[in-house]
């Protein structure tokens, strides 16, 4: 499994690094975390100091699974800012975030399965 956080590549980790550099982490405000495995899965958050996002890609290439706050509603037009490791600034609709913690908790899960993690609802984007 490897980590990059914004933009800096960790390599190869096991959970327990993982969680450290994930904690290590959340001090910041804006994040940018990819985890990709051995199975060419991987998993994109993007985050700020209140929220982020998961984006799942099964495959280099991948169309991908979005996240959906399951309180949120469907509101495209409501959007929350969001600064990417290279500097860019992005915005997406409020209804793909939720808070810092569950996003944590999804990567960590990902890290040990390399599997879509079960904890969040998804849209399945090649179904669009």
């Amino acid at each position: 499994m490897r980590l990059v956080i914004n933009g800096i590549k960790q390599g190869l980790l096991a959970l327990a690094k993982a969680e450290e550099l994930l904690a290590s982490s959340t001090a910041k405000d804006d994040l940018e975390i990819w985890a990709s495995h051995e199975n060419e899965a991987s998993l994109c958050a993007p985050m700020n100091s209140r929220c982020g996002w998961l984006m799942f890609l099964r495959f280099n290439g991948d169309v991908g699974f979005r996240s959906r706050s399951r309180t949120k509603g469907e509101n495209e037009s409501d959007v929350e800012q969001f600064v990417l490791a290279n500097g860019q600034a992005d915005s997406y609709p409020k209804s793909r975030t939720f808070e810092r913690k569950p996003i944590i908790d999804a990567i960590l899960e990902f890290v040990l399965s390399g599997k879509k993690p079960s904890s969040v609802d998804w849209h399945d984007d090649s179904a669009t």
